[in-house]
């Protein structure tokens, strides 16, 4: 189960096809969109329409584990407590979105803030309303048929059980788990992303979102504030020669990879551009202030970064990460820019770096 809340970019979905959901959402953190390929409509405020949104605020990566193949059946998809139609297409530019399917891979998915700038157009059709009342239908069977199988899985002959009987300890339990998950869309002030398998046992979910409301009420702190505590205070770059240096680097690679703070993508740099990168700019970057053994882990892209003073993140990817394909991609995408030439990365430092279960790595 994932926790993507504040992962989304921008986004859209398309139901001018009647039947068809299609739609893309880009995450932080993430080169290529989540497609989206959904069988049913949404409700009627955004039956026949496309519906285009955008974060207002800073997305932030977490999105690492939702499968980018989004197929499955529609659920809630609406602007509107009710779902019932607007009187006019003037739309407020933020309002409630809640985007909810049901994916044959990551199980129920929710998207639901208030904090999307939002483009819907006028509708390409309507439903009747016996079609509306057929659509309910098919979202309540959704819905229930995933309550059950989140519970227990099909047996051998891919049979539904019966649903579990209503015994106190099992109630008690599912209230706990919806009391947790409210409490995470009030600290998350509405947006939120919620997906899982259908498999997951009630003790696995319950931690789960135990985990997550530690995450959401967390303060914030620098991780230079954090290294600290661990007696970790890193030299001045101009106090450090050349051969000295990489010792340095490594000792604060490893500090960071004690509190669970994992790098990547730094073949680009030089040790000593790396470590003034790190030591200017990522240790004065803000997180969440979580114990070391919470079991919450923070993956940093250092190419993101660029190279400071020279190019931005997006002209370093390409120029040394992104592969033929992508590049065929960008280009399509957006004819009129001139994409850098591609380069061999100058330094082998990502694959000696410390991982979740490796946190020393290697010199």
């Amino acid at each position: 189960m994932n926790l993507l809340h504040s992962s989304v970019v921008r986004g859209e979905i398309d139901n001018r096809v009647k039947g068809v959901v299609r739609g893309q959402i880009w995450l932080a953190g993430q080169n290529k969109p989540l497609v989206l390929k959904l069988h049913g409509n949404p409700c009627r405020d955004l039956v026949g329409r496309v519906v285009r949104f955008a974060n207002a605020s800073t997305p932030r990566k977490g999105a690492e584990t939702i499968d980018p193949d989004q197929s499955g059946s529609c659920g809630e998809m609406t602007t509107l407590s009710t779902g019932t139609a607007p009187k006019d297409d003037q739309a407020p530019k933020f309002q409630r979105l809640r985007l909810e399917w049901f994916s044959e891979k990551n199980g129920r998915v929710v998207l639901e803030s208030t904090g999307f700038e939002l483009d819907i157009s006028p509708p390409a059709w309507e439903l009747t309303e016996s079609e509306a009342d057929q659509e309910d239908l098919r979202r309540s069977a959704a819905r229930t048929e995933f309550t059950v199988t989140s519970t227990e899985g099909p047996d051998s002959h891919g049979n539904l059980p019966d649903p579990p009987e209503e015994s106190d300890p099992f109630i008690d339990q599912i209230l706990r788990i919806n009391d947790l998950k409210h409490q995470v869309e009030q600290l998350s002030e509405g947006a939120l992303i919620e997906s899982g398998p259908a498999t997951v046992p009630l003790d696995v979910e319950e931690q789960f979102w135990k985990n997550v409301v530690a995450y959401e009420s967390a303060s914030m702190i620098t991780h230079r504030e954090l290294l600290a505590r661990d007696g970790v205070k890193p030299t001045p770059s101009k106090e450090i020669p050349d051969t000295g240096l990489p010792a340095e680097l490594w000792k604060l690679i490893r500090a960071l990879a004690n509190r669970n703070i994992f790098l990547d993508g730094t073949d680009h740099l030089s040790d000593r551009a790396l470590y003034e990168l790190l030591v200017g700019t990522l240790l004065e970057e803000e997180t969440e202030n979580l114990p070391s053994t919470s079991g919450w882990r923070s993956h940093v892209t250092i190419y993101e970064y660029g190279v400071p003073g020279r190019e931005d993140g997006q002209t370093t990817y390409l120029r040394y990460y992104a592969d033929p394909a992508d590049r065929e991609d960008w280009a399509r995408a957006y004819p009129d820019m001139e994409l850098p030439p591609s380069e061999e990365l100058p330094f082998d430092r990502d694959s000696k770096l410390p991982k979740a279960d490796d946190p020393q790595g290697e010199d």
